[in-house]
């Protein structure tokens, strides 16, 4: 089995310093440092995999936040709609087993240090409406403050790993955002990004068809 070097890489709040002991490329284990400032060993393949994020802290964060009363505890409504997200926002980056886990453990996707609590979320979003998601700015960008909002089903399918965005006057809007508000057919940006257009070009409307020469003259 190949060697794979781990030195000076991030996995979560771990960040690998040096190789430790070892009984075989199979059975490595790095020496990492926690962002809690915590040392910890831990087996190769688990950092690969996700399965370890930490040196435990988080464990233990999420027990604390889990016995604590929240303000919706507080008014007798412990699985209140925004709590679910919540919920679920700490599943996806923190649970292997979930069925994505590889688009959010597996891309180092993590939440703000301070959302592990449900009072701090709360505080920094408010309630979430009714019908409503948790979603990310940017993509590629942590669970925090700054990078989150409410969003509608059509914000959350056009703000995905696969959407193709665009950037124009500087601003950046997904393809399907920009095709909707400028009435341009989707499929005609499409074409022009396969044949290589330029990006200022490619939301230019199409140009009708001019009569000829001829054809005026008759």
């Amino acid at each position: 089995m190949r060697f794979i070097d781990l030195t000076g890489k991030r996995f979560g709040r771990l960040t690998v310093l040096l190789r430790g002991s070892t009984t075989g490329t199979k059975n490595i284990k790095w020496v990492c440092r926690c962002d809690c400032g915590n040392t910890t060993s831990v087996m190769g393949n688990n950092l690969r995999l996700g399965n370890s994020q930490s040196c435990g802290c988080i464990r233990k964060e999420l027990l604390v936040s889990r016995s604590t009363k929240h303000g919706c505890a507080r008014r007798g409504q412990n699985r209140t709609y925004t709590y679910k997200k919540w919920c679920g926002m700490i599943s996806r980056c923190y649970n292997p087993k979930t069925e994505r886990a590889y688009r959010y453990i597996g891309r180092g996707i993590s939440v703000d240090k301070s959302w592990l609590s449900f009072d701090n979320f709360l505080a920094d979003m408010g309630e979430c409406p009714i019908g409503m998601s948790l979603g990310r700015i940017d993509n590629d960008g942590n669970y925090c403050k700054k990078n989150c909002r409410w969003e509608t089903d059509y914000q959350q399918r056009n703000n995905t790993c696969r959407t193709h965005y665009i950037m124009m006057n500087g601003i950046k809007k997904s393809l399907q955002e920009w095709c909707d508000e400028i009435g341009i057919n989707r499929g005609t940006v499409k074409q022009r990004i396969d044949r290589g257009w330029e990006e200022g070009r490619l939301l230019d409307r199409p140009r009708r068809n001019r009569p000829n020469a001829a054809m005026v003259n008759e």
